[in-house]
């Protein structure tokens, strides 16, 4: 117990001494927006048609809708909630710790490892909600979740992979990573 304490104390430390860049206030991020379009709007419709949408937040918010009404309405409705918030808060304290309001972290490129954990946790939520609800709710719920599974069928590749690049100066070398360039290391020669 001692040695695995140790190497949390170590990673935390870590992790909080590291030198990051000057980032934006948190209110600056468009959580509503992005939570709708990014989670909930990406988990339950294709990509392909997704972008020909205009407004994709209102899908996202009509499909939010639809999952609280699977949700609430049966028995185990306090667990399938807690494991929802969960998920959401998952997800949250991700973007809150990245904090980059411009760059969108959808399935595609970098944001997948982002928004899986929440994804499963719905489907969990969903699958629930099937089993402890009535007939017609049941329905709404599986249907639910086969969409989720339809859309993540077609997620995990991508179109465009953006490459790490490497800066040289006479005293540095600079590594910067997708999806932004502020994620980067310099180290001297």
């Amino acid at each position: 117990m001692a040695i695995y304490t140790a190497g949390v104390a170590i990673q935390v430390g870590a992790v909080l001494s590291a030198g990051r860049p000057p980032k934006p206030p948190l209110n600056d991020l468009p959580w509503i927006h992005d939570f709708l379009v990014h989670v909930i709007a990406d988990m339950f419709v294709p990509g392909d048609v997704l972008s020909r949408m205009r407004h994709t937040w209102r899908v996202g918010a009509v499909l939010l809708i639809a999952v609280l009404a699977c949700i609430l309405s049966t028995d185990k409705r306090y667990f399938c909630l807690f494991i929802g918030a969960f998920g959401i808060a998952i997800w949250a304290s991700a973007m809150a710790w990245i904090n980059l309001p411009n760059v969108s972290f959808s399935w595609q490129y970098a944001g997948t490892r982002y928004v899986y954990l929440p994804a499963v946790m719905l489907a969990w939520s969903l699958l629930m909600s099937a089993a402890a609800a009535r007939s017609r709710v049941t329905v709404l719920c599986i249907s639910l979740a086969a969409m989720m599974l339809m859309t993540a069928a077609g997620r995990f590749r991508g179109e465009q992979f953006y490459r790490w690049t490497i800066t040289e100066s006479p005293v540095s070398r600079t590594l910067a990573a997708p999806p932004d360039p502020s994620w980067s290391v310099t180290v001297p020669r």
